[in-house]
């Protein structure tokens, strides 16, 4: 098995139960309960809390033992900017989704521009938080 999958894979067992459940929540809230439209300022924390599930699956993911085979070893500072750059990557992937599915016709989750650099700068700051706090925690 090639070096990616197992890091992939001993990520997902350490760290994946975070982004899963705040998919689940946002689906919960978007399709299930539609608690979008008459609470639109829901949006705002959904956000943050996205930015902390990645972050920590980030962080994780670059202290699980198959990361040392891929990444090599890191130094505390290389693990946040490791981690930080998983964030960026992951807020940038979601508003391409939101913008993708907008344009498809299948949701309405565009506010135009400021809405869309607020939610990356929100979902940034969440994983800036839990990276931060993880690194100054030592974990």
């Amino acid at each position: 098995m090639s070096t990616s999958i197992v890091w992939l894979v001993a990520t997902v067992r350490r760290a994946g139960w975070a982004p899963s459940a705040v998919f689940l929540l946002h689906v919960l809230c978007s399709k299930g309960l539609e608690l979008y439209r008459p609470y639109p300022h829901l949006d705002a924390p959904m956000h943050v809390l996205g930015g902390v599930a990645i972050g920590w699956f980030a962080w994780c993911a670059t202290g699980v033992a198959p990361a040392r085979a891929a990444l090599g070893v890191l130094t505390r500072s290389g693990r946040v900017v490791v981690g930080l750059l998983g964030v960026l990557a992951a807020t940038v992937v979601w508003e391409f989704a939101e913008w993708t599915t907008d344009g498809l016709g299948l949701t309405r989750a565009q506010g135009g521009q400021l809405d869309t650099m607020v939610d990356l700068a929100l979902g940034a700051a969440g994983g800036c938080l839990v990276v931060g706090l993880a690194a100054w925690r030592g974990r």
